[in-house]
């Protein structure tokens, strides 16, 4: 059984795996609903609504390719349904972690002001 990594911690570790990310080299087996969260979370904050999830888009269609992966109409990049908020709502943690269908539904709720 393959035990991912921990999650980034500080904004060393946010660093560090934000560029593995970037360049291709994070390990696939450790590429996560969750690491994707803590990727898309972190340009959210960065980078805005519209310029995170261009720029989301491209480094995860990018990755996919650098990891042997590809994008086509039946696999590698997928629309993520955290899309669907207007570009005058940043998203909230809830949004984020109930926006695919995958996602557990025995998460806290999460309020934020």
């Amino acid at each position: 059984m393959h035990t991912h990594r921990p999650l980034p911690n500080t904004e060393a570790e946010l660093d560090t795996f934000l560029s593995a990310f970037e360049d291709g080299t994070y390990p696939k087996s450790d590429w996560t609903h969750a690491a994707h969260l803590v990727a898309g979370s972190s340009y959210l904050y960065t980078l805005g609504h519209n310029t995170a999830l261009d720029y989301m888009r491209d480094r995860v269609r990018h990755y996919n390719l650098a990891t042997g992966g590809q994008n086509t109409a039946t696999g590698g990049y997928q629309e993520a349904r955290a899309a669907w908020l207007p570009p005058d709502r940043s998203p909230t943690i809830t949004d984020l972690l109930f926006s695919t269908p995958t996602a557990s539904t025995s998460y806290p709720t999460i309020t934020t002001p």
